[in-house]
């Protein structure tokens, strides 16, 4: 009974999910084991095209937030067991995947530094609310 609803475990989890998207952003990408910077370069033609739109002092960073709209669309949900984190524009899917013009930023990817530490929150959920 005490496993029907993992409601507040998988709200911790959507959260951590999200934490770790924000991340991303913020490092410009990051590899497998979390370190930084891992997004290919901006081309020099985007980076003219950012200047034009933004002003000189707008260059090469942040990658991905032109606007920023992207970043404020990560949204995150959670039911009695699942925990989801998820983009509310289309146009995330080709930056996560990239296409034959433009590369792959995964944004909505999770290191295992991150997972590692989910893990040890879900071990800690179980044996304080239901092996007690």
């Amino acid at each position: 009974a005490k496993v029907n609803d993992l409601s507040p475990l998988m709200h911790d989890l959507s959260l951590y999910m999200r934490k770790s998207v924000m991340k991303n952003f913020d490092m410009e990408g990051r590899t497998e084991m979390g370190t930084g910077h891992a997004w290919k370069p901006l081309t020099k033609r985007t980076v003219k095209e950012r200047q034009e739109k933004k002003g000189k002092g707008f260059g090469r960073h942040p990658i991905l937030e032109l606007t920023g709209d992207l970043r404020r669309s990560i949204s995150i949900s959670h039911g009695r067991r699942e925990a989801r984190v998820s983009a509310g524009k289309e146009y995330g899917i080709t930056h996560q995947f990239g296409t034959k013009r433009v590369p792959a930023r995964p944004f909505l990817m999770f290191p295992i530094t991150d997972i590692d530490v989910w893990v040890r929150h879900i071990i800690r959920y179980f044996k304080e609310r239901v092996f007690i």
